[in-house]
């Protein structure tokens, strides 16, 4: 079971109605009789969802005075979210009612809140209008033409707010909401990465976020304390690579994360192999191609590709670094591999036709990346900035959010396995770009390289026609 509680919240959520149609919503107390013969009041965010079951349901009232009478009819407004009252002449009385209702008729102690008898009827009544929704208002209307002039009198909230009516709902079943979708990463900064996403179905009053550097094992907690589709994670590391997933929960449950996705903490854009045919091996003694392998061993007799979707990166945007990232599952980890890029200004997938990947045109601008400190997990190459470089300076044009193909040459024997889209979605390659500064024509001539092969926080320079430049 689950109890919701809330009170009157502001001076125009409570009010009465005199015989003449007056409306009063700044009154110290509440007189609801047959001189003023409605009476109403609003609870905002009541936090009950749509279809749970309603075991009790109850209003209090602050009395004061020295009346004791009572002969309510109580009534819910029938409207899915009602809005504040108003002044308009006979406002209450107007008000749209339930069929459902409640006489409360005993009489009350002054001095102290008293309680009515159930209303879990009206209750009902409300959360199964169309359009009502966690976190809607409620509005109740109190119908005293019954009791003659000696009514008891409660107080409002501009008398009191600590005083001002209550409720009290109690309920059970309701579910956990969907899981959020689309999540997205984008830089935030040099220690910040921003998120965003799609709630899910259902009722949501809250969207726990993980993250997690990769190798570390153990993800970090982080919690908005309230429904939202966008937040950003601060106090991360300038290039490592990180993930993040994000749920959705109310009092039911939480969903099921959407996620994990990567992106290197100050990259302009990070971006994972998504589908099938979006990575391949190519056995260059045969020309045969492997599009459906969980993985693949880099070696003398073989050249790997990877496909990225929606590279975001502006044409001749300058490319100070960028980032091949596998994930390394065995075989030997010595030998050097050459990496570079299609030079294509829209590549396209990959197919089973022989010499599919030896047949692309690459930029001939490959960096050479030497594995022997990669270990097994997620490993990062040599920056590859003069390939991307070369792919986002055509002329056909390259326009942002195409796609872009790297290209893993012929490297030592034995070979290094690394890990394909079809073995583990969440461990298919990842591409990180970064931009800013100068042309690039030169090398990187500084920085400093992690030993589980993740770029450490550092200075990156480059060099180029007689002047250097720096960035992060």
């Amino acid at each position: 079971m689950t109890t919701f509680t809330g009170q009157v919240s502001t001076s125009t959520d409570d009010g009465e109605q005199s015989n003449a149609g007056t409306i009063t919503l700044n009154g110290a107390d509440i007189v609801c009789d047959a001189s003023q013969t409605y009476a109403a009041f609003r609870i905002q965010n009541v936090t009950v969802a749509a279809g749970v079951t309603i075991s009790a349901a109850t209003l209090s009232l602050f009395y004061t005075g020295t009346k004791t009478a009572t002969n309510y009819t109580i009534y819910g407004n029938n409207v899915a979210n009602p809005s504040t009252l108003s002044t308009t002449t006979s406002y209450i009385s107007g008000l749209a009612q339930t069929s459902q209702s409640a006489s409360w008729t005993t009489a009350i102690t002054n001095g102290q809140f008293n309680t009515s008898p159930s209303i879990s009827s009206i209750v009902t009544a409300l959360i199964a209008l169309g359009g009502w929704a966690s976190g809607n208002s409620m509005l109740f209307i109190f119908n005293g033409s019954e009791i003659a002039t000696s009514a008891a009198v409660w107080v409002a909230y501009d008398s009191s707010p600590t005083d001002a009516e209550e409720i009290s709902i109690t309920y059970s079943g309701g579910s956990a909401p969907g899981a959020p979708t689309g999540i997205a990463a984008s830089n935030a900064g040099p220690t910040s990465v921003g998120l965003t996403w799609t709630q899910g179905s259902g009722t949501v009053t809250d969207n726990p976020i993980q993250y997690q550097l990769a190798g570390a094992g153990s993800w970090t907690n982080v919690d908005p304390g309230s429904a939202v589709t966008s937040y950003t994670i601060t106090g991360l590391t300038l290039g490592q690579l990180y993930f993040f997933q994000v749920a959705a929960e109310n009092t039911n449950g939480t969903s099921a994360y959407d996620g994990p996705i990567p992106w290197v903490c100050g990259s302009t854009w990070t971006g994972q192999v998504s589908q099938s045919t979006d990575d391949a091996i190519q056995n260059t003694s045969i020309g045969g191609m492997s599009l459906t392998d969980t993985s693949d061993a880099l070696g003398a007799s073989t050249i790997a590709g990877f496909r990225f979707q929606n590279v975001v990166i502006a044409a001749n945007a300058l490319i100070s670094q960028a980032f091949l990232y596998l994930y390394a599952t065995g075989g030997t980890n010595s030998g050097i591999y050459p990496i570079d890029c299609q030079l294509a200004t829209n590549a396209g997938t990959f197919t089973s036709s022989t010499n599919n990947l030896s047949g692309r045109s690459l930029t001939g601008d490959s960096a050479s990346t030497n594995v022997a400190s990669w270990g097994s997990g997620w490993n990062q190459s040599a920056s590859i900035e003069n390939a991307v470089q070369a792919v986002v300076n055509q002329t056909g044009p390259w326009v942002s959010g195409n796609a872009m193909v790297v290209v893993v040459g012929q490297g030592a024997s034995p070979n290094l396995t690394v890990e394909m889209w079809d073995g583990s979605a969440t461990e298919a390659a990842i591409l990180a770009i970064f931009t800013g500064g100068p042309v690039n024509t030169g090398t990187v001539i500084g920085g400093t390289q992690g030993t589980s092969g993740l770029v450490a926080p550092g200075i990156f320079m480059i060099q180029q026609a007689g002047r250097m430049s720096s960035f992060w």
